[in-house]
């Protein structure tokens, strides 16, 4: 997949190459999957997802394996995993909604403390400023 920069001076398009760190933000271990422009370093986030959200995502998983296997021999028993997996769904995106509206804030690099003795392809960690 490709993306375009929008970043300032920059407007170029390149391959998107995700990457997922784990992290705490106040406290609470989230986990971010981020792409990163290899041309001027802007971090542009694609998810970030509390336990509550692997929790879910974990259950729909389930869900639909079960759904799946069972379809075809017991239809009843796939309509009721379809329709929990159908709440998971919507749980999963209510959930979401809610971690983005708590960390409203951006996701950068740390500055390096190299004092450009070397050239970094990024800066250091990932840190969120609120």
């Amino acid at each position: 997949m490709r993306a375009a920069c929008d970043n300032a001076g920059c407007f170029c398009t390149f391959e998107v190459n995700l990457k997922t760190i784990s992290m705490n933000i106040d406290g609470e271990k989230l986990e971010l999957t981020y792409f990163v422009c290899p041309y001027c370093n802007k971090l542009y986030k694609v998810v970030l997802k509390n336990k509550k959200i692997l929790n879910i995502e974990s259950k729909l998983k389930r869900y639909k394996k079960k759904s799946s296997s069972a379809f075809g021999k017991d239809d009843s028993l796939s309509s009721i995993y379809t329709k929990l997996a159908t709440r998971k769904l919507e749980e999963l995106r209510q959930e979401y909604d809610a971690v983005d509206h708590q960390f409203t804030g951006t996701f950068t690099f740390a500055a390096s403390t190299n004092n450009g003795k070397e050239k970094l392809k990024h800066f250091g960690k990932v840190i969120y400023v609120p």
